[in-house]
């Protein structure tokens, strides 16, 4: 078995790294839908934030496809004057409900708000509008990054489909393209299992987000990145501010 992306727990882990070494921040308050996939990275938020010596204010869960994030924002704002920042774990429509309530109730430009993995998807910043401005997220993919493997991805992308690619579609291109480096290695005799699966391990190319290849336990190694929500020629866009290089995916527990 090979991951050709990263793990909800890389996300969070390599987030963590970033928010406490970089944007020094030391106490955060951290919001987390109430299910499996935001509670993970969250985990690895915490566990790692902690382990740097931050300290999480509050952690704060709302329910999965929470409609009105009022009485939890309210909540945010108590902890406010005892954190430096808020992060938050959401996805869809809760990262586009808790977007539009964070700067509906005044929140907006109080305390920086940070979004893990497609918290500011690019298929999500139409129906978000205004309220997206200047929140910055950690994801996989960067349309803006400013590299030849990424033009060349989004000029193929725009050519095959007449819109802009997300993380998502890079998610799929890496995985196609991974399997696709190791086949045109063995010349196409994917019979021969033991030589495919060492080309497999042997994988590396400069894929849209970085470059990519495999660790020895068969998981990806790939880059992440730093966006912010910008408005660019009337249009809202994920615009790159930084790059976490080479992210480790998984939690080592302490020694008993």
């Amino acid at each position: 078995m090979f991951r050709s992306y990263i793990s909800l727990y890389g996300y969070g882990k390599a987030l963590a790294e970033w928010i406490h070494g970089k944007a020094r921040h030391n106490r955060v308050i951290l919001v987390a839908s109430n299910f499996g996939g935001a509670l993970e990275p969250a985990f690895a938020f915490t566990t790692t934030f902690q382990k740097l010596g931050g300290q999480i204010v509050i952690q704060i869960r709302p329910p999965l496809a929470t409609v009105d994030w009022s009485p939890w924002l309210s909540q945010v704002a108590a902890a406010m004057p005892n954190a430096d920042a808020v992060i938050a774990m959401a996805y869809g429509a809760d990262a586009l409900r808790m977007v539009q309530n964070w700067s509906e109730l005044g929140l907006k430009g109080k305390i920086p708000l940070y979004g893990g993995e497609a918290f500011l998807s690019e298929m999500l910043l139409p129906a978000m509008g205004q309220a997206a401005e200047g929140i910055r997220q950690i994801d996989s993919y960067c349309p803006t990054l400013d590299t030849p493997e990424n033009q060349r991805f989004k000029d193929l992308f725009r050519k095959q489909y007449s819109k802009e690619p997300t993380s998502y579609h890079e998610m799929g291109y890496v995985a196609a393209k991974t399997v696709s480096e190791a086949i045109r290695k063995v010349d196409g005799k994917v019979e021969d299992v033991p030589r495919l699966l060492d080309a497999l391990r042997k994988t590396r190319f400069e894929s849209p987000q970085g470059l990519f290849r495999f660790d020895d336990k068969q998981n990806a190694i790939i880059d992440l990145h730093i966006r912010r929500v910008e408005k660019i020629g009337g249009k809202l866009v994920n615009v790159y501010l930084d790059k976490i290089a080479d992210v480790d995916q998984f939690w080592t527990p302490p020694q008993q």
